[in-house]
């Protein structure tokens, strides 16, 4: 047995030691991290992050393709206020485009705000508390071939990729900033200023709470206004399609026009010297980076519409100074203009219009009317332009040329297809012998370099003038056409130099005020009011080739015909131009009397420049009035004939026929010496012979009786006359 009393009592076991495990150690180094990183969070606040920045250079560069480079002083605060800042950022261009860089920004300044980059990852647009700049440089060029400075990507983007929302900026500033621009694909080459100062300190309103804003005035942003002005201000120099090119532009707010979320138009203010013509704008622009949609009011002035023509690349005449005021309309791709006031040397115009650059020709459509088109006003589009041309060698008297001979602008009529309706209250013919055209419609169709003037519907004097006339630019030399017609003119009414100081009669007057003194002239009850009355009918089908006014004249072909119904003739004009000396003694004494016409029938060739009238006769109760000869268009010669035959007896009647000849500068009238000669010498003999006394027999005319001639004038002039001459009786 065990005695257990002798054995010594069991020891307590001693506690356990603690141990270091660990958790412990990675707590202690965690918040030594923590400090750490704290500590280096605020050490690089308070220094700026500078060793960032070339990291930063190389993620930009890598991203977009190019080299970039941040100057120092480079700063970076990601507490609060977040900013970056810069010496300056340098941007090299897209690959082949030639150009030294992008974008050389000195002075950038950045600021931001994390709740905004937050809303940007989840696929909002990207907005910026304020972006500023104290200089910007920037070369902006496009090649033929579409690269452009600024567009990295040299491959198409995916289907599925779309364009990233335009950034969003609170505050903008740039003091100054300059613009190389080289776009071949437009011919434009610019040196550009500008400078932007718009928006609110951070923290300031939205750019949609800015536009509800009432605007700046443009102009506070003009130079005079110093660095500090609100708006934008930008000047620009160079050239456009070759043509010298000058732009001012202000506008009052830039950003809440690049809002996608909800952009505001663009009010801007631009004036600008396109080649020779000045254009002001005063308006909206929608989409200003499209430019697909503007709207507002413009003035355009100039020495000539052709230099508007010029530089908004649309074919218009060669025209005296201009201005034109109205309002200005895009919706992509086309220009509506509602022109509310067009000065044009003495025309007075209105229209609207509409210009579709998209097709292939350029198409212009719309209305042109007005209180007046002076001809004069169109007259250097057609090679009018007064300047004196060189005298071909035949031309006689060594003078200049009447017809002009400036060549056309045949190229811009290939340039633009156009339709226009005009309706003008009046057509000034540019002359003082006949009365204007009030009024005048029609339809100018330009198509594929044929100008045609088509359903020409005017009224003068009681009458109206219908037809159609063109122009082919592709023709072989230019062909010109012409088919008018005319019926019921009052010569009385058109003809300013047919009439007396007392008529009563103007191209106004009405169709019964006209119809009346014409009866009252050929009943004689009357006194005698114009030299001429009468209503005229006829027509004319000419055709010319050339690429001038002188040129088609000289080659034209065709014919033109007249009839004169219920007409009068001044007798004293009648007897002066058969040289009767005591009938026209005897108008001058007792007064002048209308002679009524039997009838009046002109028709006249045309063949290669040169007009014969083939019928030309004027036959009254006393006298018959033929015209012969010819006028040469070509050399610019008269070569014409009048002879008068009398039905009645005459006393000291000399009868010799009228002559006109020279050139258009300078016609020489005169009578033929021949028949006169003839005269004196059998009077001379007979007063030998006989006696004094009868040297007075050669000049006695016994007439030639009243006949009957004129129904066979007129069956002459009807063969395939117009249809009022076909009707007479």
């Amino acid at each position: 047995m065990v005695d257990t009393a002798a054995s010594p009592p069991a020891a307590h076991p001693a506690p356990p030691r603690p141990r270091r495990g660990f958790g412990g150690w990675a707590w202690r180094v965690s918040a030594a991290l923590l400090v750490l990183l704290v500590l280096v969070v605020l050490v690089s606040e308070a220094i700026g992050w500078r060793y960032l920045r070339g990291p930063i250079e190389r993620q930009a560069a890598q991203s977009l393709g190019v080299p970039v480079r941040i100057d120092a002083p480079f700063s970076l605060h990601l507490l609060r206020p977040p900013q970056a800042s810069a010496g300056g950022l340098w941007v090299g261009a897209a690959p082949g485009t030639e150009v030294p860089f992008l974008v050389d920004a000195r002075d950038v300044r950045l600021r931001w705000r994390w709740s905004d980059l937050r809303a940007f990852r989840n696929g909002e647009a990207l907005r910026l508390a304020a972006l500023e700049a104290g200089s910007l440089e920037a070369y902006l060029r496009r090649d033929k071939q579409g690269r452009a400075s600024w567009l990295f990507r040299t491959e198409p983007p995916a289907a599925e990729e779309r364009d990233a929302p335009m950034p969003q900026v609170d505050r903008l500033r740039l003091r100054q900033a300059t613009l190389h621009v080289d776009d071949e694909p437009l011919a434009l080459q610019l040196e550009a200023r500008a400078r932007l100062n718009e928006g609110a300190a951070p923290g300031a309103a939205s750019t949609q709470e800015a536009a509800s804003r009432p605007a700046t005035p443009a102009s506070a942003a003009s130079p005079s206004a110093g660095p500090d002005a609100m708006g934008l201000w930008a000047e620009a120099r160079g050239r456009y399609q070759g043509m010298p090119v000058r732009i001012t532009a202000t506008s009052p707010q830039v950003l809440p026009s690049l809002d996608d979320g909800n952009p505001a138009p663009l009010q801007v203010t631009v004036d600008a010297v396109v080649g020779r013509a000045r254009l002001a704008y005063d308006g909206q622009v929608h989409d200003p980076l499209g430019a697909r949609g503007i709207e507002g009011a413009f003035r355009i002035s100039g020495p000539s519409l052709g230099a508007v023509g010029e530089a908004l690349r649309v074919t218009l005449p060669t025209t005296p100074p201009f201005v034109l005021r109205g309002q200005l309309r895009k919706t992509d791709p086309v220009w509506h203009v509602a022109v509310a006031e067009a000065t044009v040397g003495r025309s007075a115009l209105r229209g609207d219009f509409a210009y579709d650059p998209q097709p292939a020709t350029p198409r212009l459509t719309g209305r042109l009317e007005g209180r007046r088109l002076a001809l004069e006003d169109l007259a250097p589009s057609v090679g009018a332009d007064g300047a004196p041309s060189a005298p071909p060698p035949n031309t006689r008297n060594g003078g200049p040329r009447v017809i002009p001979d400036r060549a056309f602008d045949l190229p811009s009529l290939r340039a633009m297809d156009a339709d226009v309706q005009v309706a003008l209250d009046e057509l000034d013919l540019n002359t003082t012998a006949v009365e204007p055209l009030r009024p005048l419609a029609g339809r100018v169709r330009l198509d594929g370099g044929v100008l045609r003037i088509e359903a020409l519907q005017a009224r003068t004097a009681g009458g109206s003038i219908e037809g159609s006339t063109g122009l082919d630019s592709n023709a072989k030399p230019p062909r010109w056409t012409a088919d008018l017609r005319w019926r019921g003119v009052d010569l009385a009414g058109w003809l300013r130099g047919a009439r007396k100081d007392n008529a009563e009669v103007t191209a106004r007057s009405g169709a019964g005020k006209l119809q009346r003194e014409r009866q009252a002239a050929r009943s004689g009850d009357a006194p005698v009011k114009a030299y001429v009355t009468g209503e005229l009918q006829g027509e004319l089908k000419l055709s010319g080739a050339g690429t001038s006014t002188a040129q088609l004249l000289g080659s034209l072909d065709g014919q033109a015909r007249a009839v004169v119904r219920d007409g009068t003739l001044s007798h004293l004009v009648v007897e002066a131009m058969g040289i009767d000396v005591a009938q026209a003694l005897g108008m001058v004494i007792k007064g002048d009397e209308s002679l009524p016409l039997n009838c009046a029938v002109v028709a006249v060739e045309a063949r290669n420049g040169v007009v014969t009238p083939k019928v030309a006769v004027f036959d009254t109760t006393d006298s018959t009035l033929a015209v012969s000869g010819q006028v040469d268009l070509r050399n610019e010669l008269l070569d014409l004939r009048g002879n008068v035959r009398p039905k009645d007896f005459s006393f000291l009647s000399l009868r010799t026929p009228l002559r006109v000849t020279g050139s258009f500068n300078a016609p020489n009238v005169g009578v033929e010496p021949g028949p006169i000669a003839a005269r004196v010498a059998a009077g001379a003999a007979l007063a030998v012979a006989v006696g004094p006394l009868a040297a007075l027999l050669p000049l006695l005319d016994p007439g030639s009786g009243a006949g009957d001639g004129c129904k066979a004038l007129v069956d002459q002039a009807a063969r395939g006359a117009p249809e009022a001459a076909k009707s007479r009786p």
